[in-house]
């Protein structure tokens, strides 16, 4: 019997560890988007000195470090310290994860990047402990780039950077009640917005542990003259289309170079080799990107063409096309405590045995361990959940959603999924 899985509803981080099936996993605290490269050296270093050589790239542009044990763990969190990459004590701090577009900075020159913004936020944050009960999941994202923008993406609080003095925010998603602000009122107004869902999160902290559970319950005009917002547009926000940022493409003066691991999954053999590659072409940071991946900038052509034919043999995806692109998994087995079996595994199988790569969007299949669809809690053209004694195959749907087939076993689901592809792709 397949047991419905536990909703933890929090974070790790370099200094409350999550225990899992392989170990302590830690995440250390990347502020932004952007990473320098004696950072990406030690969190090569650290993985591998003292974790399992594994590390996790999440959906929030933040590693995360696996099987570290008792022993190792706080010998890992003054390594992270001494580069910056966690705070020097366990001192409460906001839980505020801050998404950052990954080219910030590079395609448009602005007074204040959104790469400065974070910053700037963080800062404010970090010098006060009156936002330290907000949820662990509290995501901020900021977008300040129309070539690789963040787009849809799971913030409570979303910022558009359009000018100096325009910028746009959003909550929970809507797309349609928009505030309107500037460099010069934009904290004011994201603090404002904090301090207002604290104060009605703390009636129920599990139910309205994200801002959006609490507008469901909440109107947005309610909220907004609670928090003491008037300036609001209602009207749809800028679209946003899909971003291409596999592979090396011009943008600006800046050629990037987007590649990524499969599903998220790096050795620290690969960030070691990736961090080598900086330093063998004098190169000081490397952008990461909320779709798993991490982008090269430079601005010499003969530099991103060598980097480009450098990273196959790392075992990266370098491409849109590649079969590996197309699935999504999280952890699974024995990584995580509350799968039903091992994702990644699964997800090598299938990619080694589909017959048809289909057009559409990327990630095409979702793989998740259990229920809860953690890797992609929004519907995918194919999820396949992985249960005791099968797997769920579901079409259009999230994780826990009834299935359209159950399949016995791998070689009866990859049948499955090769029969509905090459259907879909002749309809």
């Amino acid at each position: 019997m397949t047991l419905d899985p536990e909703i933890k509803g929090w974070c790790p981080s370099a200094h409350h560890p999550m225990i899992t099936g392989d170990g302590l996993l830690i995440r250390p605290r990347i502020i932004g988007a952007s990473i320098s490269n004696k950072q990406l050296y030690a969190l090569a270093h650290i993985a591998e000195d003292y974790g399992n050589g594994l590390l996790d790239l999440s959906q929030r542009g933040q590693f995360q470090i696996r099987g570290l044990t008792e022993q190792s763990y706080q010998y890992a969190v003054q390594a992270l310290i001494d580069h910056n990459l966690a705070s020097k004590n366990n001192t409460p701090r906001a839980p505020v994860n801050i998404m950052v577009s990954p080219l910030s900075g590079l395609t448009s020159k602005r007074q204040e990047t959104a790469q400065q913004l974070a910053e700037r936020i963080i800062n404010i944050l970090d010098a006060t402990n009156e936002f330290s009960n907000l949820p662990p999941k509290f995501n901020l994202s900021i977008n300040d780039c129309q070539i690789l923008p963040l787009g849809e993406s799971d913030a409570d609080i979303a910022v558009n950077i359009i000018t100096d003095q325009e910028i746009e925010l959003s909550l929970a998603g809507d797309d349609e009640q928009i505030i309107q602000t500037d460099s010069g009122t934009i904290v004011d107004a994201i603090l404002k917005i904090m301090r207002t869902y604290l104060d009605y999160a703390q009636r129920d902290p599990f139910q309205f542990r994200r801002l959006g559970k609490l507008l469901k319950t909440l109107s947005f005009d309610e909220f907004y003259k609670s928090a003491g917002l008037l300036n609001i547009k209602k009207t749809k926000n800028h679209t946003f289309k899909p971003c291409d940022y596999l592979g090396r493409h011009k943008h600006g003066d800046n050629y990037c170079i987007g590649f990524s691991a499969f599903s998220g999954r790096w050795q620290s053999r690969q960030l070691l080799e990736i961090a080598n590659l900086l330093n063998e072409y004098a190169l000081s940071e490397i952008r990461i990107t909320p779709w798993r991946a991490l982008i090269i900038p430079t601005k010499d052509f003969k530099v991103a063409e060598k980097i480009t034919l450098s990273l196959p043999a790392i075992g990266v995806i370098t491409a849109r096309e590649d079969p590996r692109n197309l699935i999504i998994t999280c952890p699974g087995s024995p990584g995580c405590l509350q799968a039903n079996g091992p994702t990644h595994d699964v997800a090598l199988q299938l990619t080694e045995k589909l017959n048809t790569v289909p057009s559409g969007p990327r990630p095409y299949v979702h793989i998740s361990g259990c229920k809860k669809g953690c890797a992609n809690p929004a519907p995918s053209p194919i999820t396949v959940t992985l249960q005791d004694d099968h797997m769920a195959i579901i079409h259009n749907g999230s994780a826990h959603a009834a299935p359209h087939y159950c399949a016995p076993s791998i070689e009866r689901a990859i049948a499955y999924l090769n029969h509905f592809m090459t259907a879909q792709n002749n309809a």
